[in-house]
């Protein structure tokens, strides 16, 4: 599952692509893996956005987003990850502003804030997971929660678990707006 928030004075857009099937209003189901990357690509060319933020994106979202995907026939198929700059240049999710979208990878921020002591409630923090974070930082402990060791089962569950995992999903992209 990919999923994302965008907001800008004009436009607010959210959502949750996957190819699993799943009934939920802010899902799109897409029919592969290849297809779910490559319609997460084409939200970035349509929303344009200026930076593209995560949470410890840089260690394990990029990597899986530029990993091979097999077909449905075992056949390996590589998926273009381009940033949402006019000219497509490829993106890698590192840190810094080039002449497309700048990439956040708001984990690595969090923990140079907590090394420098810039936020009190940051610096008390024994683990900085991104739930951990947004209540330290928003006051709010609301955050949307699964039993991480069991996501896989989950994933491969019935409806009512991949609605947990996907209203999971699109909570992170929420929390994130506010770290």
């Amino acid at each position: 599952m990919i999923s994302y928030s965008f907001k800008s004075r004009n436009l607010k857009q959210a959502g949750v692509i996957t190819f699993k099937k799943i009934s939920l209003p802010f899902v799109e189901v897409a029919q592969d893996e290849k297809g779910m990357i490559k319609r997460f690509m084409d939200v970035l060319d349509q929303l344009q956005p200026d930076i593209v933020t995560g949470y410890n994106s840089s260690g394990f979202d990029v990597q899986v987003l530029h990993r091979p995907v097999p077909d449905d026939r075992g056949q390996v198929q590589h998926v273009q990850v381009r940033g949402g700059d006019e000219a497509g240049e490829p993106w890698d999710g590192h840190e810094g502003q080039g002449g497309g979208q700048g990439a956040r990878d708001m984990y690595t921020v969090i923990k140079f804030i907590s090394i420098v002591g810039a936020s009190e409630s940051i610096l008390k923090l024994n683990s900085k997971t991104l739930k951990n974070v947004y209540e330290a930082i928003s006051g709010d402990a609301k955050k949307v929660m699964v039993d991480k060791p069991n996501i896989w089962k989950m994933w491969d569950g019935g409806s009512a678990d991949l609605e947990a995992l996907a209203t999971y999903n699109l909570d992170d992209s929420f929390a994130l707006e506010k770290v």
